[in-house]
């Protein structure tokens, strides 16, 4: 039942969530900030952010009905801070594998990225990101939980596996909400 509970109160949180990037029509690197566009531009030439047309049919129908025409690949929210917008971004590239990133601007103004999670090879799946909104999550094999103060980010294998990233005022942490 608490599992259950559980994955209702990160349903409600993830429709509820409407992160301002996640508005637009394509998911392209011009469409990011200019400092998180450089950075993806230098440091992971040849990757892109995941975009609609990426996802499986099967997956694309579940991502359009839970999340519109929301980006699944960029989202923002307030990741490390109640004041500052966070971006983050689902980059693949031409070989099966992705890489997970954070965006976060440092004292000086400029931004800076933190490479959160990455896999290679076909076994690497292809997840989709979103916003959710602070709240009680658990990981329904253990039962730890933790409740958020701010927005988090879910990495999610549709009808497979999700992973929540929340900020806990020094570093991120993982937790596994749905196997």
């Amino acid at each position: 039942m608490r599992q259950h509970k559980s994955l209702v109160v990160l349903i409600i949180s993830i429709s509820l969530a409407t992160p301002a990037i996640a508005q637009l029509g394509k998911c392209t690197i011009r469409e990011l900030p200019k400092g998180i566009a450089e950075i993806i531009s230098t440091k992971y030439a040849g990757w892109r952010p995941e975009q609609v047309s990426d996802l499986r049919s099967d997956d694309l129908e579940r991502w359009t009905k839970a999340h519109s025409n929301l980006c699944p690949g960029v989202t923002s929210g307030h990741f490390e801070s109640a004041v500052q917008v966070s971006y983050a971004v689902l980059l693949l590239n031409k070989e099966p594998g992705y890489k997970f990133l954070l965006f976060d601007k440092d004292r000086s103004g400029n931004f800076r990225s933190i490479l959160l999670d990455q896999a290679e090879g076909k076994n690497a799946g292809q997840p989709v990101i979103s916003r959710v909104l602070p709240g009680e999550y658990s990981d329904p094999e253990t039962g730890k939980s933790v409740k958020t103060k701010l927005d988090s980010v879910l990495v999610e294998w549709i009808e497979a596996a999700a992973q929540l990233y929340y900020w806990s005022g020094s570093k991120y942490h993982k937790l596994q909400v749905q196997d």
